[in-house]
């Protein structure tokens, strides 16, 4: 069975799939703006002079026949098990995860692959074209590596998509610096945020606010972003936090780096390496 794409769905599942933001729900039309007014409103999305749909468009195009997302998540965060009655907890922990999906582009249909493995870890394919790293409660999960160590990658394949085996290596995956957990950070001042493993790729810079809005008020959002270039620095502004409630929030830096690989039809797919580490910290006046 093949779902039936229609006109420009493509782009706009490769958009969703390589921006899904921590600070918003994923959405098909993802707004962006100037760098003139960053940390306005939320998203708020820039890449260097770049807008979103210029960045995006330098990893799309006509051949892309799919995209294969690794990520690795670094906590370093707050939380409570009754959310609003009982105390802070401190909690550090690792997870990685996976997913993919396989378009027949002269058709505009999602498409099998056939069977694929990541790092020896099966892929399911929850529906056709579509798939998620799976393993069995007993068995090891997805590891993915980022600066030391590659990843494999491999497609069992079908007819609209050649079987694969491919290596990708990924940069270090970012460390935030100079910001800790449960630091207090005042919304008066631009909030700096430096990080370790830059110069590859581009990163989504931000806060996420949704632990510490119980009840919305006018002009409040539950999150800023900026999508900027990997150099291990930015600035989130007054204006921006001014928005943002006080309380426990996260703040942090996702990194994207997409590879291309080429298909021996040639066409290609991208692995996109996407690592992230977040931080909890209290906003206060």
């Amino acid at each position: 069975m093949r779902h039936t794409i229609q006109p420009g769905i493509f782009r706009r599942v490769f958009v969703a799939m390589i921006t899904c933001l921590i600070a918003t729900s994923c959405t098909e039309d993802t707004p962006s703006v100037s760098t003139e007014d960053a940390d306005k409103v939320n998203p708020i999305l820039t890449a260097g002079r770049h807008t979103l749909e210029e960045l995006v468009d330098q990893y799309s195009g006509s051949n892309v026949a799919g995209v294969i997302n690794l990520y690795e998540w670094n906590y370093d965060i707050l939380r409570q098990s009754v959310p609003g009655s009982s105390p802070w907890e401190s909690r550090t922990f690792v997870t990685s995860s996976g997913d993919a999906t396989f378009f027949n582009l002269a058709q505009q249909t999602l498409t099998s692959a056939g069977i694929i493995t990541v790092n020896d870890i099966f892929f399911k394919e929850l529906q056709t074209g579509s798939y998620q790293d799976w393993s069995l409660s007993d068995e090891p999960g997805l590891d993915v590596n980022f600066g030391i160590g590659a990843n494999k990658v491999f497609l069992a394949g079908t007819t609209d998509i050649p079987r694969t085996e491919e290596t990708v290596s990924f940069a270090s995956a970012p460390v935030i610096t100079n910001i800790s957990r449960g630091q207090q950070v005042s919304r008066s001042a631009d909030l700096h945020v430096l990080w370790t493993g830059s110069n590859s790729g581009y990163v989504e810079v931000g806060i996420n606010a949704d632990n510490a809005i119980a009840e919305p008020q006018t002009g409040q959002t539950s999150g800023i972003v900026q999508f900027i270039d990997n150099d291990g620095s930015a600035t989130l502004s007054t204006s921006g936090l001014q928005s943002l409630p006080n309380g426990i929030v996260e703040v942090y830096v996702w990194q994207f780096e997409p590879v291309p690989v080429a298909l021996s039809n040639g066409q290609q797919i991208f692995i996109v390496g996407m690592s992230i580490h977040e931080v909890s910290i209290e906003l206060i006046d």
